[in-house]
């Protein structure tokens, strides 16, 4: 994810957020499926998605916090 996509992040609600931790996982499980059979060159991907799940959760974490204070 680029700088203004994680910026982006940060502004979409919770529904929204969770829409799309849901598309990155269902990828990433394809991703995994196609690895294992061998169709697939690009390791690097399954990577860059693992990084995108977790920076979701992590403003997804964040967010009830911030309504907290």
């Amino acid at each position: 994810m680029k700088r203004n996509e994680i910026r982006a992040l940060h502004e979409k609600n919770a529904s929204q957020l969770t829409k799309e931790l849901t598309e990155k996982r269902k990828e990433l499980s394809k991703l995994d499926l196609e690895q294992k059979v061998k169709q697939t060159k690009n390791t690097r991907i399954a990577r860059s998605l693992r990084g995108d799940i977790a920076r979701i959760l992590t403003v997804l974490n964040k967010k009830p916090l911030a309504k907290t204070e």
